[in-house]
């Protein structure tokens, strides 16, 4: 029996249909039949990453120039057992004779006929980065795109080459007009791919060394895990297997970092393999990571439902995210079951036709155990209408964004067809807002979803691009073309180009391009898919012997018209730095604006060489930290002589730090900031916060801070105290000065505490939550007297707790400092009996206490006693085991204290310390390694210092302060490691081309206000080259389609006026002003400066 597998269909179950069998007739551009093609039929079914492909069946033409096929019988079988794979199941064809280009087709059953196009020889040169040729490089095609075939996807095996000994290479088989893409596939040189012009000749390809990284995949009982796919992201991304014994090999990676991971959707797994960051990867090199190893991890289990007729929903996605992350989706009962390691803090649910479920908080584990119970899923609505183009026309191909105000679950996405009508699946009721990438809604952007029927939408677009459509070119299409060439004019050819085309504010996406033998290229996009550029950057441009120089883009009929300069490899960019005398500057800095690369310093005389940056039509900025001075150079070969204006002094730092207090909040870190700010100014500050920004609350705290501080001082000042919230009444005042005379009080003072507590006892109480705190804080003014009456009161305290539901739960959360305060040992036994949260909370409180004390004992042990609580409620969840929040769960309370408690232990032992940064999250892993190595530096313990600061930066995380963090500590200690950990500071720091126009960039702010101490001239220019990309992007910013506003990075603002402030105040005040001030940011930032002013 002969089977087509296009034929395959599904009723009700998988089932084959019988067919004829396939029939292929090959023709010649003149319709005469093709005797002796090669024909390669390939067999696939399933969707990624459950995609089958069996190996192709080679046949040829017959004299006829026909073939007849009969498929495989595997698919078959497979489909009649009624596997998922074969969803999906097609043959492809692909046809290959001398003198043509290759064709290919999708078979279905009964007669095909594929006509073949007159073909070439396509061939060129492959050379290294020293322009040398290279030989035995193994090339292949990817994909043919044009006028003859229009995106025909190659069997890779089809067409291919190996360089010669010359580094040429010849490819038969291919149109004579169109494009191409070739693809690097070879494991000693990175893997990249050119998109060529086949009408043209061919530019040279540039070929960089690849990395690979190899190593050993095992399972938990340590034996090899063979068959594992492995996602390798970054740059070069690629997804290899591990063989029988565990191994794998991923080669032609790019230089810089990777990231390893077994991507989620893949076949189920019994075990989690913990991703394996990779970092600081050199071209050529050969990285084995050694054994990885996987873990058992737990299982996250469930059910998913409809919440209106309780029925299992089949197919739903269910993802736990956090510090650790997982997914899996329900069978046809609805039920799911898959590993992760723990520490998620979330889930998400998400199903066709039914609104995504967030929830905040997941159980804690239980024998191995995250039981999610039954999740129920709301049904959503179904909105359908048509797009219009501002004539009336359907826009066609199109996709669409419905995004609910207020909404915490993603977005909705849909597209258009043909006739330009689209359909939401899911949408919850309540306001939405529409988004299309490339256009601008003109009406219907937002619309009600309500509990009856949502009528048709009518929405109306206009392209958001100042491109005019050219009069021949098609409506979906989008040009960008360019040139590349040298100062002289000349072409360069075999540029890499890599473009970003801005859509709207938050959408752009990235091509790339190779320069032509005459230095041009030129890229077609086709926008129904992706928009219409409003912007076109260029990211990046890379050659051999070349360095980037301007570059310049310009909308023009039809897209966009792209001139991008470059200059010869070693070439200088050469100056001197003087003073308003004449004279030269040593040590000041110099950089060019607009780039990312590192400021130099001048020589004794003020001299100074900008090594491969452009020599003609750029800004140099130069600085020694006070002045300031940028300087165009327009010409090639001008002479470069920038002259810094002298600067006025700084004057005296503590008057404007208390002129810039004036003005100022009070500060999120006043207590740890009390010495430098002092009583006065904090209390000024104070006086300023109105009654309904909660000013009785702020001077509540103060109050209880001074009268464990500085007791004497609160009470010599009770009358002047009492002035300031004399409005207020503040209830805690009495009690406050009762701690202070307790304290530090005369003898008639203290009489008064005690007839005061006295009065305490007549005082009639109830059981809540109110009163077991103010019994806390008596009993803390009793200790002071007297222990014993202190003890009493804890007492009493601890009874009214023992009473309360839950314990009192959160109302713990500052019950261990008190006491802590009433007896330091106290909080180990206080909570006795009380729910573990309870106990973790009160023991969490009194962590914090034992740290200010510098108390390592007491905090050991406060320590080991909350492991066992932890482990005991794991045993026994019962209430426990319910949806928290997520920082109420007894595991994640002991991750902060471990936090706590290991950076306690690093003042004295380092090393131990250093052992329990495993357990935290990666952010407080990096910020833990940077206190051991502070720590082990002042205790000497150099090699564990230097350990330390090395496993901060293999921490993959976004808060890229902290590796200019680990280079400051460096820098105490090792000047020498210091240059290296500053040289990869900036490395991580410096923004991705991708990002370079987003608000989003990771700021030089920290980076720059660590080295300002040091290099003041370096700093002012990293935060005065900033400033002005923040600045512009700013003023060229609109609000996005969605209405969100715009995004203008003030909290990176705010802190490059922060870093200015270290190197030189006065500019800092310039800034000010320019900083958005709607959430009181600019207050808070002129306090950090003169905190930073009044710190010696």
């Amino acid at each position: 029996m002969k089977f087509s597998l296009t034929l395959l269909c599904l009723l009700g179950s998988l089932a084959v249909c019988q067919a004829d069998a396939v029939r292929l007739q090959i023709n010649g551009p003149d319709g005469k039949p093709v005797a002796g093609a090669k024909v390669r039929i390939i067999e696939s079914s399933g969707i990624w990453p459950n995609r089958t492909v069996l190996a192709p069946a080679i046949v040829s033409s017959d004299k006829a120039g026909s073939l007849t096929y009969e498929s495989k019988k595997a698919l078959a079988k497979a489909a009649q057992n009624g596997q998922p794979l074969v969803v999906g199941a097609q043959l492809f064809a692909t046809v290959q004779a001398p003198g043509m280009a290759v064709g290919g087709l999708p078979l279905k059953a009964g007669d095909n006929v594929v006509v073949l196009q007159p073909g070439q020889t396509f061939e060129g040169d492959a050379l290294d980065g020293n322009q040398k040729p290279v030989a035995k490089v193994h090339l292949r095609v990817s994909q043919i795109a044009g006028d003859i075939q229009s995106g025909l996807q190659v069997d890779p095996q089809l067409l291919q080459a190996t360089t010669d000994a010359n580094g040429h290479y010849k490819i038969e088989g291919l149109p004579r007009a169109g494009k191409f893409s070739i693809v690097v596939d070879d494991a000693a040189w990175q893997s990249e791919t050119f998109e060529l012009d086949l009408a043209r000749k061919a530019p040279p390809l540039f070929l960089e060394p690849g990395v690979t990284i190899k190593g050993r995949v095992l399972k938990p009982d340590g034996t090899p895990a063979a068959g594992l796919n492995i996602y390798v992201g970054g740059n070069g991304r690629q997804e290899v297997t591990t063989g029988a014994d565990g191994r794998f090999e991923a080669t032609g990676l790019s230089a810089g970092s990777a990231y390893l991971q077994v991507p989620g959707g893949g076949p189920k797994l019994p075990f989690v393999v913990p991703a394996k960051p990779q970092s600081d990867l050199k071209a050529g090199e050969v990285r084995d990571i050694g054994d990885w190893k996987s873990t058992n991890g737990v299982h996250a289990r469930g059910k998913v439902v409809a919440a209106d007729t309780k029925k299992p929903i089949d197919k739903a996605y269910v993802s736990l995210w956090g510090s650790s992350d997982g997914q899996g989706n329900t069978d046809a009962r609805g039920n799911f079951d898959f590993p992760l390691e723990p520490g998620s803090s979330m889930v998400t649910v998400r199903a066709d036709e039914f609104v995504a479920l967030l929830k905040s908080g997941i159980p804690e584990v239980h024998n191995g155990f995250i039981e999610l119970g039954t999740l129920e899923l709301k049904r959503g609505k179904v909105v359908s209408g048509i797009l219009l183009d501002d004539k009336g026309n359907p826009i066609a191909n199109t996709p669409l964004r419905a995004q609910k105000k207020n909404g915490n679950t993603g977005s909705n996405e849909s597209a258009t067809g043909a006739d330009g009508r689209f359909t939401f699946k899911g949408l919850d009721e309540g306001e939405h807002t529409l988004s299309i990438a490339g256009f601008k809604i003109t009406q219907g952007a937002k619309f009600v979803v309500g509990n009856e029927t949502t009528p048709a939408l009518r929405i109306e677009a206009t392209a958001d691009s100042p491109v005019k459509k050219a009069a021949n070119t098609a409506a979906e299409e989008q040009i960008v073309s360019g040139r590349v060439e040298a100062a002289d004019g000349t072409g360069i050819a075999g540029a890499k180009l890599a473009l970003r085309l801005q859509i709207s504010n938050n959408s752009y996406y990235t091509r790339d391009a190779i320069s032509q033998l005459d230095g041009s290229f030129s890229l077609s996009v086709d926008t129904r898919y992706s928009g219409r550029a409003a912007q076109v950057k260029v990211l990046s441009v890379s050659r051999p012997g070349f360095v980037a120089g301007s570059n310049e883009a310009t909308a023009v009929e039809g897209g966009w018209n792209v001139k991008i300069k470059m200059q010869p490899k070693g070439a200088a960019l050469r100056g001197r730095i003087v003073n308003a005398a004449g004279k030269g500057v040593a040590g000041a800095f110099v950089a060019v604006s607009n780039s990312t690369t590192a400021p130099v310093a001048t020589d004794a005389e003020g001299n100074f060489a900008l090594e491969d940056a452009p020599l003609e039509n750029v800004t140099v900025l130069a600085s020694n930290g006070p002045s300031f001075a940028s300087y165009e150079v327009k010409t090639a070969g001008q002479k470069v002589e920038i002259a810094l204006p002298e600067a006025p002094p700084v004057g005296d730092k503590i008057a404007i730090a208390d002129k810039l207090l004036q003005n100022g909040t009070l500060p999120s870190d006043w207590k740890s900031n009390w010495d430098v700010l002092g009583q006065g100014r904090i209390e000024l500050m104070l006086d300023k916060i109105e009654a309904r920004a909660g000013a009785a609350f702020w001077w509540d705290l103060y109050l209880e801070e001074l009268a464990h501080r500085d007791p004497k001082a609160f009470v010599v000042r009770e009358a002047e105290l009492r002035v300031p919230i004399a409005q207020s009444g503040l209830p805690n005042f009495e009690r406050l000065f009762m701690l202070a005379c307790a304290t530090a009080g005369s003898d008639q003072q203290k009489a008064q505490v005690r007839l005061w507590l006295d009065e305490q006892e007549k005082v009639k109480r109830d059981i809540s939550l109110v009163t077991a705190d103010q019994l806390l804080r008596v009993a803390e003014v009793a200790a002071r007297l007297d222990a014993k009456a202190g003890k009493t009161w804890l007492d009493y305290a601890g009874q009214i707790i023992d009473q309360l539901p839950d314990n009192g739960g959160s109302g713990s959360s500052t019950w261990g400092t008190i006491v802590a305060h009433i007896q330091k040992e106290a909080p180990l036994t206080f909570g006795d009996g009380w729910k573990a949260t309870v106990q973790l909370t009160l023991l969490s409180s009194a962590l914090e206490f034992y740290r200010e004390s510098n108390d390592l004992e007491d905090a050991r042990a406060a320590y080991e006693q909350s492991k066992k609580l932890v482990a005991q409620s794991q045993q026994n969840p019962a209430a426990d085991l319910k949806v928290r929040p997520y920082s109420n769960r007894p595991s994640d309370i002991l991750l902060h204290m471990t936090a706590v408690y290991a950076g306690l232990l690093s003042r004295t032992d380092p090393n131990a310390a250093l052992a329990l940064a495993p357990q935290l999250s990666v952010y407080d892993q990096a910020k833990l390694f940077n206190t051991i190595a502070r720590n082990a530096a002042k205790l000497k313990q150099f090699d564990i210092a230097k350990k330390a600061l090395e496993s901060t930066f293999q921490v993959r995380t976004g808060n890229v302060e902290l590796f200019a963090e680990a280079a400051s500590i460096a820098q105490t200690f090792d000047p020498t490691l210091a240059a290296t950990l500053w040289t990869r500071a900036y490395d991580k720091t410096r923004p991705n081309p991708e990002d370079a126009g987003s608000f989003g960039f990771a700021t030089f702010a920290t980076y720059a206000k660590l080295r300002a101490s040091l290099w003041p001239g370096e700093s002012r220019i990293l935060i005065e080259r900033e400033w002005q990309q923040r600045i512009e992007q700013a003023a060229k910013a609109k609000p996005d389609e969605e209405g969100a506003g715009i995004d203008r990075g003030d909290g990176a603002m705010a802190s490059l006026i922060e870093a200015m402030g270290r190197v030189y105040p006065a500019r800092a005040l310039e800034m000010l002003p320019k900083l958005d001030d709607g959430r009181g940011q600019r207050a808070q930032t002129q306090t950090h400066i003169a905190i930073d002013l009044l710190t010696p």
